[in-house]
């Protein structure tokens, strides 16, 4: 048994101990590292044209795509009929980081201190590097109008009030129900 270990590291030491096989080795770790590197520009031009994310979203875009959603939720709802919707949004996206804390004590004689440092944490994104998004917060709606053909019903109205509500997680005293103008 010890004679086969030894035998292995042998045969791997007198394979590749050889002039040509060093050059040979030299070459392809050269070899590999400009593969590495060729393949860290060759992407970047297909990632620029794709490069349309949900956090590049404005407010009013954002307030634009709530309004359909809620439109189409309303619409399927007893008595509604044709609906129209308009959101009123206070503030923007907020991004929250996450951080990496490090507490260090120092302690004297008759004493003790401790010193604390936060520090993003980065990731590299297309060649940049970005800090780590460990939540995104959207912006608050603050008020809500619903305009529908059933709006003049108190029934369909309270339909409509909860839906809004419940949906959106805010109060009915932010919520104004209509009926839609007859022609």
């Amino acid at each position: 048994m010890k004679n086969l270990k030894l035998k292995i590291p042998d045969k791997i030491k007198n394979k590749f101990c050889g002039l040509k096989n060093i050059k040979f080795l030299v070459m392809l770790g050269f070899a590999g590292m400009f593969m590495i590197l060729f393949s860290e520009f060759s992407g970047k031009s297909e990632d620029k044209e794709k490069k349309t994310s949900d956090s590049d979203m404005s407010v009013s875009d954002y307030a634009a795509d709530m309004e359909k959603q809620l439109e189409n939720i309303l619409r399927k709802i007893e008595g509604v009929g044709k609906v129209s919707v308009m959101l009123t949004v206070d503030g923007t996206e907020e991004y929250i980081y996450v951080r990496e804390e490090k507490e260090s004590i120092l302690q004297d004689n008759d004493s003790k201190s401790s010193e604390t440092e936060n520090k993003y944490i980065l990731v590299q994104n297309n060649g940049n590097k970005e800090a780590l998004v460990k939540k995104v917060i959207n912006p608050e709606i603050s008020g809500v109008v619903v305009v529908c053909e059933g709006g003049d019903t108190s029934s369909v109205r309270e339909k409509v009030y909860n839906a809004v509500s419940v949906s959106l997680g805010i109060p009915s005293n932010r919520i104004y129900v209509d009926s839609l103008e007859s022609k």
